[in-house]
């Protein structure tokens, strides 16, 4: 049985499908042994002036055979970089994702409502996907309503999960050292369901992300099979 990896920083290894997301200077290193797709884009703690040549690369990189995402990209507060300057690289991404059509992976860090402004000024009509939430139920209540799924790692509010339907969360590891397995585990203890079943949620949940627009090169049956 494999596994879906939502958002990790390593490629994929056996038993698992894994999203591995890539920013600049971009390479795409060849497969583990498991599936990998690739996110690309430009993480706000590393925006610079420079971040129009940064996202240049982006643009041609999201023509890569197995990219499936835009980002991890977003507005963070904990971090030095001016925020109209995360501002201006975020809506880059918005539109790119837009012009792509592929979803955006976002990092929000205390910018809940800067976030929020920008989905209702810009109106896109791809999927946002904010990874690693670590936030409260009424948060993501609000997140849902406004059309923004989330990705569960292993720092989650009991009650946000708890509350979050099984077609309207991923789960991914991140940069961390947990297992995958184990998450799974706990996660489909938590909600009160099997394995499989949580499994067959993410498998779900994932075509339905893409469209079922997976990139013809990679093999799906497994994830399809879950």
């Amino acid at each position: 049985m494999n596994l879906l990896n939502f958002h990790t920083h390593r490629m994929a290894v056996f038993g698992e499908i894994a999203v591995c997301n890539r920013m600049p200077p971009l390479d795409f290193p060849e497969d583990g042994k498991g599936v990998t797709y690739y996110s690309v884009g430009l993480h706000p703690w590393h925006v610079s002036e420079r971040w129009r040549e940064d996202m240049d690369a982006v643009a041609e990189a999201v023509t890569h055979a197995g990219v499936v995402a835009v980002g991890e990209c977003g507005l963070d507060r904990c971090c030095t970089v001016p925020m109209d300057l995360q501002m201006a690289v975020f809506e880059s991404h918005v539109l790119l994702s837009e012009q792509k059509s592929m979803p955006l992976v976002v990092h929000c860090v205390r910018a809940l409502d800067l976030l929020l402004e920008v989905r209702r000024r810009m109106r896109p009509c791809q999927r946002w996907v904010w990874h690693g939430y670590r936030g409260g139920a009424r948060q993501l209540g609000q997140l849902l309503r406004s059309g923004i799924i989330v990705s569960f790692g292993s720092r989650f509010v009991s009650q946000a999960l708890q509350d979050c339907p099984l077609d309207s969360f991923f789960l991914e590891t991140d940069d961390g050292d947990v297992s995958l397995p184990d998450l799974y585990r706990s996660v489909a203890e938590f909600k009160g369901i099997s394995l499989e079943e949580l499994a067959g949620c993410q498998s779900d949940n994932f075509l339905r992300l893409l469209e079922g627009r997976l990139p013809e090169r990679r093999t799906v049956s497994g994830l399809l099979q879950l």
